[in-house]
């Protein structure tokens, strides 16, 4: 395969999920953070939608199921990393 001569398909995957999974954690941030600033606002007045508190919810849940993904495909790729033979 080229540039991925000697790296095993496990290395390959975790380095993609690192990939997608940070990218994701980026977007739900990004997506959460203005959310969370007016429904912060608003649930402190009490006069939250209830659209905005699932919004922020959602985001703060998917937020945390990212960063555990990411953590989990971190060490795999340390695991697999610790285990490559390059090819030069």
């Amino acid at each position: 395969m080229g540039i991925f001569k000697g790296y095993t398909n496990r290395a390959i995957f975790a380095v993609a999920m690192v990939i997608i999974l940070a990218i994701n954690l980026g977007i739900s941030v990004y997506l959460g953070l203005g959310e969370a600033v007016s429904s912060v606002s608003s649930l402190a007045k009490g006069s939250a939608e209830p659209r905005a508190q699932m919004f922020l919810i959602s985001a703060l849940v998917l937020g945390v199921i990212d960063f555990i993904g990411l953590v989990f495909a971190i060490r795999r790729g340390n695991e697999a990393q610790s285990k490559l033979v390059p090819v030069l």
